[in-house]
């Protein structure tokens, strides 16, 4: 928002000869924003580094002058501000890089937790699997390999409680209902297991019949 409000001041003020060039920069990014609202493709790495570079057209273009303008004295007004921006752009920046590295991490913890489990390395799995939950206490994707990892070594009912605790980080995933009800299942917890099940059936019952 701030991107596309920006870019259509700074068209507005353009001089003609820059116009289009904004026009054409504002237009490509509002198409990005549009597509990236409702599709995956911001995960294609070169659609949001175009954005990005587009971006920045945005935000700086048309803020020179043209060359028969005679210079203007810059006030201490307007450099105290310009610094004052260029400052909480800056400390704006280090917050997305710390808010992208964390679930950088526990993506990277659960991928090492999947590759030791491939290679039977059971406890090693089990403990990076816990430091993507400890990283991400709110997803439910490392507490469901968690479980998985509890299962295959037999301890039924840490299993479960983790599968439990998948299913509270993330109660409309059918996914983690249906792995709660299998381990239930496994606990001879008919009940609970039935329970689980028709949650998961009444997120997807195209795939899951009653």
């Amino acid at each position: 928002v701030g991107v596309l409000g920006i870019g259509v001041a700074r068209l507005v003020a353009a001089p003609p000869q820059l116009r289009l060039g904004l026009a054409a920069a504002v237009a490509a990014c509002c198409v990005f924003v549009a597509g990236a609202a409702v599709d995956w493709i911001w995960e294609l790495a070169v659609l949001p580094a175009t954005f990005l570079v587009l971006a920045a057209i945005c935000i700086a273009g048309g803020r020179g002058e043209s060359p028969s303008a005679a210079p203007r004295p810059a006030s201490t007004w307007h450099t105290s501000r310009d610094r004052l921006a260029r400052a909480a752009l800056a400390m704006v920046s280090l917050a997305a890089l710390a808010v992208a590295a964390i679930p950088l991490a526990g993506t990277t913890a659960l991928k090492d937790s999947q590759a030791e489990a491939r290679e039977g390395d059971l406890e090693s799995a089990l403990a990076e699997a816990r430091l993507a939950a400890d990283i991400q206490p709110y997803a439910a994707t490392p507490r469901l390999q968690e479980a998985v990892l509890l299962e295959r070594r037999g301890d039924l009912d840490a299993a479960s409680a983790a599968a439990r605790e998948a299913t509270e980080s993330e109660s409309t995933n059918w996914r983690t209902w249906l792995i709660l009800s299998r381990l239930e299942a496994e606990r001879d917890n008919a009940e609970a297991a039935v329970a689980a099940y028709r949650e998961a059936a009444a997120l997807n019952p195209r795939f899951l019949p009653e």
